[in-house]
């Protein structure tokens, strides 16, 4: 990676070796023609005038932040004769920004533990069944409409369901969905009510348990 320095000032980059876009920068934007070779594998700076230099760059470690209320800020510049070195500062992120992304992942967890599957027991055998539209519309149905039993297919596995059996299911299903709204809910509290970072990095999103429901 290279950087066309002008003044003590990076003017373009950082970027590849590109012998056309580095000459046609300085030709426009510097207004001086020089020629350069088709590569500099071997990183090798490049004097154009008394005040514009095409240097390699030299990477520094990056200091250890905390992601979750703070970044990395920069990059900001030394410079040699052989080189550009690059370095970052950490910067406390504000603290909507730290809210919102908080917000953003309890969301999300939310939504990958309702969209889960639900642990229901039945005559001794754990089935997991998932939370989707199809299956609830299925089972209420069958509730509404009084059905005695229901063939159902879980893993390659074919299961007849008493009507018992579907409403320990449904319930299963609505109390699981219930409380992964809850959680976000109580979730959307907490960080709202945080006025400071070090209140809002305290924060701990853990998506919320499903208990195993044991059906007749």
């Amino acid at each position: 990676m290279f950087v066309i320095i002008q003044d003590n000032h990076v003017v373009l980059g950082p970027m590849r070796w590109n012998r056309f876009r580095f000459e046609n920068f300085l030709e426009e934007e510097c207004e001086v023609t020089f020629t350069l070779e088709t590569k500099n594998d071997d990183n090798i700076p490049i004097i154009v005038s008394d005040s514009i230099k095409i240097l390699p760059i030299t990477g520094t470690p990056d200091p250890t932040f905390n992601s979750k209320t703070q970044m990395l800020h920069g990059p900001f510049w030394e410079f040699t004769d052989s080189s550009a070195i690059s370095s970052y500062q950490v910067m406390d992120m504000s603290i909507d920004a730290v809210r919102n992304n908080l917000l953003g992942v309890a969301s999300n967890e939310r939504w990958l533990k309702t969209n889960n599957t639900v642990p229901v027991t039945i005559n001794n055998i754990e089935y997991k069944f998932d939370t989707s539209t199809q299956t609830t519309h299925a089972l209420h149905q069958a509730i509404t409409s009084n059905i005695q039993s229901l063939n159902w297919k879980l893993n390659g596995e074919w299961i007849q369901l008493s009507s018992n059996n579907i409403s320990t299911i449904c319930n299963a299903i609505t109390t699981h969905i219930q409380t992964c709204f809850d959680w976000e809910l109580s979730k959307v509290t907490e960080i709202n009510n945080c006025s400071t970072l070090a209140e809002l990095d305290a924060v701990e999103i853990v998506t919320p348990s499903t208990p195993n429901l044991t059906g007749i």
